[in-house]
């Protein structure tokens, strides 16, 4: 889950979504993405942007905030290559995220990770 300072943000692994929630009532989902990775597992705001991980694929998407929620940049996590990851928080230098597999916490900070050019396998 996700904060954005006015709408509450999930991700839905199984389906593949980024859901937008309107923070009434009933907290309805007022908008539905395609995730670019095939497995989403955590979501984090920046103050400006969105930002998605992936399990499968062990990348992290920075997302515009425009109506298709498009990728800006797509960035690769090295050296857990066979983690499952889930989970993503942002600090203003690093971002945070725990492997389901070994239960421990992993910090990357942002100008040490390497942007990529999106695949296919990113759908972007």
């Amino acid at each position: 889950l996700a904060w954005d300072g006015k709408e509450l943000w999930s991700c839905d692994r199984r389906a593949g979504k980024i859901y937008r929630h309107h923070p009434g009532k009933e907290l309805m989902v007022d908008a539905e993405y395609r995730s670019p990775g095939p497995s989403p597992s955590g979501l984090c705001w920046d103050g400006q942007n969105l930002w998605s991980l992936d399990a499968e694929t062990k990348r992290v998407y920075r997302h515009r905030m425009d109506t298709n929620l498009s990728v800006e940049a797509v960035y690769e996590f090295k050296g857990i290559e066979k983690e499952r990851l889930t989970g993503l928080a942002w600090d203003g230098e690093n971002l945070w995220t725990v492997s389901r597999d070994t239960n421990r916490i992993h910090r990357y900070p942002l100008k040490r990770l390497k942007e990529v050019k999106p695949s296919k396998e990113d759908g972007v």
